[in-house]
């Protein structure tokens, strides 16, 4: 059975664009085909107008940046966590891109500041700083195009809005997704799913007067729970 259905989608460059919509809808599915995770079954993706099949893969994912809800620490110190992502960096670069990304003062209340040990899998990190180490990286990588796939899920509404004002500052292509619709509602543009199919694009401001599925899922994470 195919997740997405007949979904049409243009996303120029510069443009920061979420994709949102209940468990299962396909958000994540349509952003695996970008890089070639998944390829299509039918239809096509193209970069550039090209289809990314044509691609080279180590030339495709050469230009994308991505980073998910858990992501992959190196059993290995805080520097070269990052020096994976760009190993020319300077100093200068890595603490502008950890700054970016809100971990610069954890990093440097750590034992040995960068050149602290994370352990198998990042085990000396707590869900959000290990969010934060990747967001840094992909800040640092500075690739065309920037996939965010749940990427803030484990921030705080505070440390979350910092990051993503960095975000929309970047010149880079972005592509989101998110069940926590506060992380995105600022994009450029959104795109609504429902059943593997976009049943509506607009601004968080456009949707909420006209798609009420959106306005469903922003009212359900903003109405307090009675315990």
């Amino acid at each position: 059975t195919p997740v997405l259905k007949g979904v049409n989608l243009t996303v120029h460059t510069g443009e920061k664009v979420a994709l949102v919509g209940r468990s299962g809808c396909g958000k994540t599915t349509a952003l695996k085909l970008v890089n070639r995770q998944r390829d299509c079954t039918g239809g096509m993706v193209t970069l550039d107008g090209i289809n990314v099949a044509e691609y080279d893969k180590n030339t495709l994912r050469g230009n994308i940046s991505v980073t998910s809800q858990f992501p992959y620490i190196f059993n290995a110190p805080v520097k070269q966590n990052l020096l994976f992502a760009k190993p020319d960096a300077s100093d200068e670069e890595i603490e502008e891109a950890c700054c970016k990304a809100c971990i610069l003062d954890d990093i440097q209340k750590m034992p040995q500041g960068f050149d602290t040990g994370l352990g198998e899998k990042g085990m000396r990190l707590s869900g959000g700083q290990a969010q934060r180490l990747a967001i840094a990286r992909v800040f640092l990588r500075n690739t065309p195009i920037l996939i965010l796939d749940e990427a803030t899920s484990a921030l705080d509404n505070v440390t979350q809005k910092s990051i993503m004002d960095s975000v929309a500052q970047s010149k880079q292509t972005v592509l989101m997704v998110a069940h926590r619709l506060s992380s995105i509602k600022d994009a450029d543009r959104i795109a609504v799913l429902s059943e593997g199919k976009i049943i509506a694009e607009g601004t968080h401001e456009e949707l909420m007067c006209s798609c009420e599925e959106y306005k469903l899922l922003y009212q359900s994470e903003n109405t307090p729970q009675l315990l």
